[in-house]
């Protein structure tokens, strides 16, 4: 299966945002002078999302059917699955960051629709986290 992204339109949507952070901190110059309240460093917003996003990665293998997943976690210390919500924002970043790792998001995720095409809210794919999900969160 092809995922499109429509990573032709991708690279103009990055610059349109770089020429609109460019330009808020043009006028905010303008405005305060050298007194501007801050300065947008684009890169560094970046390099902060992909250090975010990597540092959130779970991979591994699941032990209740032995596929393989691979997908960014809102939280690995509190949420230690795939959120299907989640996912779909964190395919839209990393389109920018990464476009194979974009689709791979979208990849784990709909591994886990049912024969039906029902894709389930979260996908536990940690074994070891099924007793205590099940208690913490009434699933």
């Amino acid at each position: 299966m092809t995922f499109s992204f429509g990573l032709r339109t991708r690279g103009y949507a990055r610059e349109t945002l770089l020429r609109r952070a460019d330009e808020l901190a043009t006028s905010l110059a303008r405005a305060f002078g050298d007194n501007a309240p801050m300065t947008i460093d684009t890169r560094a917003i970046a390099a902060d999302a992909r250090r975010v996003l990597a540092k959130n990665r779970q991979t591994g293998t699941s032990g209740w059917d032995g596929k393989r997943y691979d997908f960014v976690c809102p939280s690995g210390a509190t949420y230690p699955f795939q959120w299907l919500w989640d996912s779909a924002f964190h395919a839209i970043a990393l389109v920018h960051v990464d476009p194979e790792l974009a689709k791979q998001e979208i990849r784990c995720l709909l591994q886990g629709a049912q024969p039906d095409g029902f894709i389930p809210h979260i996908l536990l794919w940690d074994k070891n986290a099924h007793e205590q999900a099940l208690n913490e969160y009434s699933i």
